[in-house]
C-alpha cells in the first residue's frame, strides 16, 4: 500500500517543485513555527520537525513533510521581510557577498511516529544592484514572504547567482534530500 505524503506548507514554490518533479501530495496544514535558538542549522531544522509534528494529524496515514528555508549571513538569520524597507535592507547587505541558504527538512511517519530529517545547504552570490535596479526589484514585490527578500527562481535570478549546491534548496525544497529520506522510512 502506497502511503500519502502530506505536505505541512502553504508554499506555492514547494508544491511547483513536487509536482514537476511527479511527486504526489496532499496539501496539510502546517504546524506552529517556533523561534528557536542555536546555530541557523539547528533553528531551520527545528522549525522543519516543528511544522510536520504539530500538523493536525491526517486522517488516512501516510507521512508528513515539513520543510523550512533559511537564508544566513556571517552567521545571522534573514527572515522575511516586514515591509519594502527591510528588503532593501536585507538586499544592500547581501549584495557583492556569499551567504548560505539552508533548508531543513522533516519527514514523520503519522503511522509509527518515526521522524528522520536532514537539511541541505547552498551558496548563493548576489551582484551589486545600483540604486535603479533595486528599487525595479522592490516594486516586482516579489520580496515579499521570501526568507532573504528574494526568489531565485524570479526575477532575482538575474541578481543572484547559485555557487554551489542545488538549486532547488535555495527555491525551498531539495528534492534529491527528500528522496534519501523517503527511502529510509519503512
Amino acid at each position: 500500500m502506497r502511503r500519502v505524503l502530506y505536505l505541512a506548507s502553504t508554499s506555492p514554490r514547494r508544491q511547483d517543485l513536487l509536482r514537476d518533479a511527479g511527486i504526489e501530495f496532499v496539501m496539510h496544514p502546517p504546524g506552529a513555527e517556533p523561534e528557536g535558538s542555536g546555530s541557523p542549522r539547528e533553528r531551520a531544522l527545528l522549525r522543519a520537525r516543528a511544522k510536520a509534528c504539530t500538523a493536525v494529524t491526517p486522517e488516512s496515514p501516510g507521512v508528513i513533510l515539513g520543510v523550512d528555508t533559511l537564508v544566513e549571513i556571517d552567521g545571522e538569520e534573514m527572515g522575511k521581510p516586514a515591509d519594502r524597507n527591510a528588503a532593501a535592507i536585507m538586499l544592500r547587505r547581501l549584495m557583492g557577498r556569499p551567504h548560505r541558504v539552508l533548508t531543513a527538512h522533516c519527514l514523520l511517519d503519522s503511522g509509527s511516529g518515526r521522524i528522520v530529517e536532514e537539511c541541505a545547504e547552498a551558496q548563493v552570490r548576489c551582484r551589486r544592484l545600483d540604486d535603479e535596479g533595486l528599487e525595479v526589484y522592490l516594486d516586482s514585490q516579489e520580496w515579499c514572504g521570501k526568507a532573504g527578500g528574494y526568489g531565485i527562481q524570479g526575477v532575482a535570478g538575474g541578481f543572484m547567482t547559485l555557487e554551489r549546491g542545488e538549486l532547488d534548496t535555495v527555491i525551498g525544497l531539495n528534492l534529491a534530500a527528500l528522496g534519501r529520506l523517503l527511502e529510509t522510512l519503512p
